[in-house]
């Protein structure tokens, strides 16, 4: 495939306006802020949404955290032009720096990093589709509420990469293995309706009504029981389940390296950026 995109700077640019952050009635909302893209992350969005579930993880007030998107999709996944056709992200000084990088920090993802150590009731409030990374992002709260409008897909195959230890290992926890297996291997979109049934939300709600249902099963969490007792169940349940983490994540970090540097995904980044037909997989 030709290689005809025109890489700009100006793809890449990070800004915190992009992650909004607020407080109120004991829940935090950690809001994605970038809805001309569908929400469409950079790294420093990571770092900062990690930033915020670790604020609200030591905040007392908060007692409840919520993670959202702004405007018609909840996350669209992480922005192709901005990382993927990003030269200076695919050399391997760069890939090396990352790998360092997050060699200490138990995940690949500061994101996953945070989720894995947050030790309060969390909620996705999935308002459009979440794709990718972003279904990622839906998976790592303990609960899921939709929108009717919510989409949702593990893209990770058809673009020639592999999913976090979201889709890897709570995805199988959540909706059974053979579920599981059928949308990491086909990457298909699964709406509101499906996800429910399987098991993937605890509820699908009429759009225009999603905050303000949201916000209830929010607070009846936040007011409805003892905090000390959330922090407790959550504790036990995340050492049984997460107590394999450590070593599993080093096989995610090598597994995403490798398939970010094959000639399938350089051609699925390039044929999306340019707008293109579909890709034919070369199986390197």
């Amino acid at each position: 495939m030709p290689e005809e995109f025109e890489y700009k700077e100006e793809f890449a640019i990070f800004k915190p306006e992009m992650i909004l952050y607020e407080v109120k009635d004991h829940i935090a909302t950690i809001t994605l802020n970038r809805p001309e893209v569908m929400n469409a992350s950079l790294i420093e969005s990571w770092e900062a949404i990690g930033n915020y579930i670790d604020e609200a993880d030591k905040d007392p007030e908060v007692r409840v955290l919520v993670v959202t998107g702004a405007g018609r999709g909840f996350c669209s996944g992480d922005d192709v032009k901005g990382m993927f056709l990003n030269p200076r992200l695919r050399s391997p000084e760069r890939r090396l720096e990352v790998g360092l990088k997050t060699l200490n920090k138990g995940a690949h993802n500061p994101v996953a990093v945070s989720f894995m150590r947050f030790g309060k009731p969390s909620i996705a409030m999935v308002n459009g589709p979440a794709v990718g990374w972003g279904m990622e992002l839906a998976l790592w709260p303990d609960m899921r509420i939709a929108s009717d409008r919510a989409r949702f897909s593990e893209l990770f195959a058809v673009v020639g990469l592999i999913p976090s230890a979201a889709g890897l290992h709570l995805l199988p926890f959540i909706v059974g293995l053979p579920k599981a297996y059928e949308i990491l291997y086909t990457g298909g979109f699964i709406d509101a309706e499906e996800a429910l049934r399987i098991g993937l939300v605890n509820k699908v709600v009429p759009h225009e009504q999603l905050a303000e249902e949201t916000h209830k099963f929010a607070t009846k969490i936040a007011t409805g029981a003892a905090p000390v007792s959330h922090k407790l169940i959550k504790e036990i349940v995340k050492r049984g389940f997460y107590g394999y983490q450590e070593e599993a994540s080093e096989y995610i970090r090598i597994g995403q390296m490798l398939a970010g540097q094959t000639e399938d995904h350089r051609n699925y980044s390039l044929s999306f950026a340019q707008k293109k037909g579909p890709v034919t997989y070369k199986g390197r």
